[in-house]
C-alpha cells in the first residue's frame, strides 16, 4: 500500500493498477502502467454518483471515506474496523456484508464488497453507508403519504357508493 501523509498523520491507501506490454511485431518495447489510488478525491466522486457515503479500507483500517466527523469537521481516516460480522464475512471470507455497523457512536446501514488483489486475495474492502437516521425519517413521510392516500381514495371510494345506494332508494320510492 502507498502511505500518505494527511493532516499529520500517515494513511495507507489502495491503489488500483493496470499494466499492459507495448510490443511492435514480436519485439517487447516496454509497458503501459495506469493507476488511481483510492483516495479522498476517489471517495468523494463516487458519493456525487451514489448519493451516499463511501470507505475504503486498506485491511481493516479505514484508509479513505467521505464521511465527516461532526467534531473535527474532518473526513474520518485510520479508525480500525472492530465489527466481527464484517471481518468475518468480508476480509476472512471474501464475501458481502450488507446490515447495521456503528460508526463514532453513530448508526449506519451500510453494504460492504471486498477488494481483492490480480491473485485474488482480499486486500481491503469499499463500503456504501447511509445514516439510519436519515433512512428512518424518509420511511416514516413514505407511510404518512402512504396514509393520507389511503384516506383520501376511502373518501373517493364512498362518493359511487352514496350515488348508487340514493339511486336505489328512489327506485324503491
Amino acid at each position: 500500500f502507498p502511505s500518505h501523509d494527511i493532516g499529520g498523520g500517515i494513511t495507507n491507501v489502495l491503489r488500483l493498477m493496470a499494466a499492459a506490454p507495448v510490443s511492435a511485431a514480436t519485439v517487447s518495447a516496454g509497458s503501459v502502467v495506469v493507476y488511481s489510488d483510492l483516495d479522498a478525491s476517489y471517495v468523494a466522486g463516487v458519493k456525487k454518483v451514489v448519493g451516499s457515503d463511501v470507505l475504503v479500507y486498506a485491511g481493516n483500517v479505514l484508509s479513505s471515506s467521505s464521511v465527516v466527523d461532526s467534531v473535527s469537521k474532518t473526513t474520518l481516516v485510520n479508525l480500525t474496523m472492530n465489527d466481527k460480522q464484517v471481518l468475518d464475512k468480508v476480509l476472512n471470507a471474501g464475501g458481502e456484508f450488507s446490515g447495521s455497523i456503528s460508526l463514532l457512536n453513530s448508526a449506519y446501514l451500510a453494504g460492504y464488497e471486498p477488494i481483492k488483489d490480480a491473485d485474488g486475495q482480499v486486500v481491503g474492502m469499499v463500503a456504501v453507508v447511509e445514516p439510519e437516521q436519515n433512512l428512518l425519517v424518509e420511511m416514516a413521510q413514505a407511510t404518512l403519504m402512504t396514509f393520507g392516500l389511503a384516506w383520501v381514495l376511502l373518501i373517493l371510494s364512498e362518493v359511487p357508493a352514496f350515488l348508487v345506494a340514493r339511486s336505489i332508494t328512489k327506485q324503491i320510492s
